[in-house]
């Protein structure tokens, strides 16, 4: 069973959610992404993390990726942002894809392609793909407040699964080869209550 972290628009904060994730979970991290953020994070921290660079072919990921949809193992995938094939080949086989969210009026635009790209994927053969979103980056602006009172309404569409601010200790995290929980504080607070809502959807 897969759980990918995606965002249409790059610099939301998915490899952040992916490698604390699989790190809570304690399960293998997958990544994706040619740029290999995730793989770096994963060896700093010490948790098994299999990447793939730019020269792999995208059928020898497909083949290393596809048996995972159907397994019962579980691996968090950290997929690279926008429309890559390997984006589309992470959510595609999905059991559910977390998608992290800024407030600003670009990267709400990007959540809203994010959403119909996630719809079209259900529509194509993943019809039980589920989506969790969090509120990443959030500052204490009323237009951050909005967007998280709207986020959090109740829809068939994604789970909100809460916010994680903006804060130093999730640059220092990755800095020092550390998870955000291990960093304790606010930062940790917050995430283990993401975390937390992750586990009450009962997916895995």
């Amino acid at each position: 069973m897969i759980i990918s972290a995606w965002s249409d628009k790059g610099g939301q904060g998915k490899t952040t959610l992916a490698v604390n994730i699989a790190a809570c979970l304690k399960v293998p991290l997958i990544d994706l992404d040619p740029q290999a953020d995730a793989a770096r994070w994963a060896a700093r921290v010490g948790h098994p993390c299999t990447a793939f660079g730019e020269e792999t072919e995208p059928e020898e990921v497909a083949a290393q990726i596809a048996p995972k949809f159907t397994s019962k193992d579980l691996v968090v995938v950290d997929c690279p942002p926008g429309h890559h094939t390997r984006s589309l080949l992470g959510m595609s086989l999905s059991r559910l894809t977390i998608i992290p969210v800024k407030s600003g009026d670009a990267d709400l635009a990007a959540f809203g392609r994010a959403i119909e790209r996630v719809q079209e994927i259900r529509q194509r053969g993943n019809p039980d793909l589920e989506v969790g979103v969090v509120l990443n980056f959030a500052r204490g602006t009323r237009w951050s407040h909005v967007t998280h009172e709207a986020l959090s309404r109740k829809t068939a569409q994604f789970h909100y699964l809460g916010e994680i601010g903006l804060r130093q200790s999730v640059e220092d995290s990755y800095r020092h080869g550390k998870t955000l929980l291990s960093m304790g504080g606010a930062t940790a607070h917050e995430f283990r209550s993401v975390f937390q809502h992750l586990l009450d959807l009962n997916l895995f």
